[in-house]
Formats: structure tokens, C-alpha cells, sequence
């Protein structure tokens, strides 16, 4: 099972993934790649991990942080896996703001621009939406093969 408790060089355990190693992230892709992408590629991307995230939902659980970086491809093509769980967590221990800036959803964007990160977080945001719109930021990087830099709530 790859997740497990390590531990540092103090001796205290630590918990994580460990996993192979990923040749380069989705990010790199986009920016590397020369030709558009195939539909059927996309199609086949986005497909699974739309079931990743409805199987997140079932078990109640968001990443909080879906953007290209975090999606390393393991294999040919756009063969990738979802990495940086270091924000994930159950709906009900969500606490604060998280996430990168660019990719949260313009509800999230508000929040944070009203310099009160913590305000009414868990009353104004459904958190399986917040990365579906991130994912969706995501696709259209995929896509169009530039960066999504779109700020709606400015």
C-alpha cells in the first residue's frame, strides 16, 4: 500500500505517498508540445479524472490545489497522475483558504480578495466545485495550450 508512515532523519513519522517517478508535469507539456492536442487525448484525460474526483466526493475528500503542475505524467502521452496532497483534506476539516491564487474559483478568489482568508469559508463555498473549476481552468490550458490567467473577480 503506497500510503504509509515514514520517518525523517529524527526518527518522527511522517505521512505520505511514495510513488515512481514522473517524467515531467502537465505543465511542461502544455508549454513543450508543438501540435494541438487530439480530441481523443483530451477526451481521455479528462475522463479519468472526472471519475478521480467523483470518487474524492464519495469519500468527502478535496485536493484544494488541481492545477497543471500537480497532474506528472507517468508513460505516453497524457498518461497522468495527481500529486500534492499536502492541502487535501475532508470537507468537514476545512479551516482556511488554500490553494494556488490562479486556480481557485472565482467564489475563493472573493474570499481571499477581501483579505479575510478564514470568513465564512465553509458558508459560501462548495468545495468539490471549487476543484472542478480548477480542473476545468486545467482542461482549458490543455486545450488551447496557453495559461489561464483569468481573474473574474477583478
Amino acid at each position: 500500500h503506497p500510503l504509509g508512515a515514514l520517518q525523517n532523519s529524527w526518527r518522527q513519522p511522517i505521512n505520505g505517498i511514495v510513488t515512481e517517478s514522473g517524467e515531467c508535469s502537465l505543465l511542461h507539456i502544455i508549454k513543450d508540445r508543438n501540435e494541438d492536442f487530439s480530441v481523443e487525448e483530451i477526451i481521455n484525460f479528462a475522463h479519468s479524472f472526472v471519475e478521480l474526483f467523483a470518487y474524492f466526493q464519495e469519500l468527502k475528500i478535496v485536493h484544494r490545489d488541481i492545477k497543471p503542475d500537480n497532474f506528472v505524467r507517468f508513460g505516453k502521452g497524457l498518461q497522468c497522475k495527481l500529486i500534492d496532497f499536502g492541502i487535501c483534506t475532508h470537507v468537514n476539516d476545512i479551516r482556511h483558504l488554500a490553494g494556488s491564487f490562479y486556480y481557485l474559483s472565482p467564489i475563493l478568489k472573493k474570499i481571499h480578495s477581501n483579505r479575510n482568508p478564514n470568513r465564512n469559508l465553509n458558508l459560501t463555498s462548495n468545495p468539490f466545485k471549487d476543484d472542478v473549476y480548477s480542473f476545468g481552468l486545467t482542461l482549458y490550458e490543455l486545450i488551447t495550450r496557453k495559461t489561464s490567467r483569468y481573474d473574474p473577480v477583478r
